[in-house]
């Protein structure tokens, strides 16, 4: 509890540099620095391979990412730590770009419209949004589909089908197509400016023939037995349209499909608050896994599971229909 304006202070503070750390290991994900700390070098290295960085900004940015462990130095010469630059030079270095970038824009927006849900236009934030999702098929793939019955073996078959809701820009949706070959995608999305980039997107990828792109939302999806797989991120569906979109998505399975659901993360106290927060401000409800659960049931969703994860993301549950 904040007892005095200096305690307060203090708090603010240390939100504050939280918020510059963030920010400066964004720079190492977006910039050439990251893939030059590979190796270490010294200062005067770095800043000759990153010429639009000066040399005494790359050593405040080095400085600051050595603090979190995100960069090792030795002497005069710094590389990034091993789990460091697998997270920000291999494969999931877009969606961590992506996380960075919005949840530092994300919080701006808020300030600015405490009220607002999400109804967001900046191209760059909904970039940042739609690249933090790419992540996503990767993860089916390694670790959902090989607890799902034979889902692995469906994405892989000719055929295949994944239903994404809330396609947004269509990051999520063109991940997929490169991770499962077979697949193609329809995309759904209620909001013009988001889906008008999706397009874009997708014809810059040459997946024309692939991606299907509706402006529809979930609850008025009249597709029957069609999907291999459904997407759910259960926190972009406002409360009172959540239970007609999972019955809509659940009749839209083939049978022996599955449903994943996306909903409010938990963790501790401090992270739930912020979670549900987060979840707010994109104007879903933070239901518990138990109200998932039952919205699934109600739907006729069976053989239900609460997926193991980390508690700092979002809670993922699978059903098959």
């Amino acid at each position: 509890m904040i007892t005095n304006p200096q305690e307060m202070r203090a708090l603010v503070f240390e939100l504050t540099s939280a918020a510059w750390s963030l920010g400066a290991i964004g720079v190492l994900v977006d910039s050439p620095l990251g893939e030059a700390l590979l190796e270490p070098r010294t200062i005067e290295e770095l800043a000759a391979r990153c010429p639009s960085i000066p040399a005494r900004r790359i050593e405040k940015l080095v400085a600051v990412a050595a603090a979190h462990g995100v960069v090792v130095s030795d002497g005069p010469r710094h590389r990034l730590a091993d789990g460091a630059a697998q997270a920000l030079c291999g494969p999931m270095r877009p969606g961590v770009s992506g996380e960075i970038r919005s949840h530092l824009m994300q919080p701006l927006a808020l300030a600015l419209a405490p009220g607002a849900t999400w109804s967001h236009t900046d191209p760059m934030l909904l970039q940042a949004q739609g690249d933090s999702s790419r992540f996503v098929p990767m993860m089916i793939k390694m670790h959902l589909a090989p607890q799902l019955g034979d889902l692995a073996a469906r994405l892989e078959r000719p055929g295949a089908k994944l239903l994404d809701v809330g396609t947004g820009v269509g990051a999520l949706a063109i991940a997929a197509c490169r991770v499962f070959p077979q697949v193609s995608v329809v995309g759904l999305d209620p909001y013009d400016v988001p889906l008008a980039m999706a397009r874009e997107a997708v014809a810059r990828a040459g997946l024309e023939a692939r991606i299907e792109l509706r402006s529809t939302p979930a609850d008025e999806l009249r597709d029957e037995a069609t999907y291999t797989l459904a997407w759910l991120p259960s926190f972009f569906v406002s409360g009172d349209v959540l239970p007609r979109a999972i019955a809509r998505v659940a009749a839209s399975l083939e049978p022996g499909g599955w449903i994943v659901m996306g909903i409010c993360g938990g963790g501790d106290p401090e992270q739930r608050a912020i979670n549900e927060l987060i979840v707010d401000a994109w104007g879903g409800p933070a239901i518990t896994t138990a109200d998932a659960e039952r919205l699934m049931q109600d739907a006729g969703l069976r053989e239900i599971r609460v997926m193991p994860g980390p508690p700092w993301s979002p809670q993922l549950l699978a059903a098959t229909r």
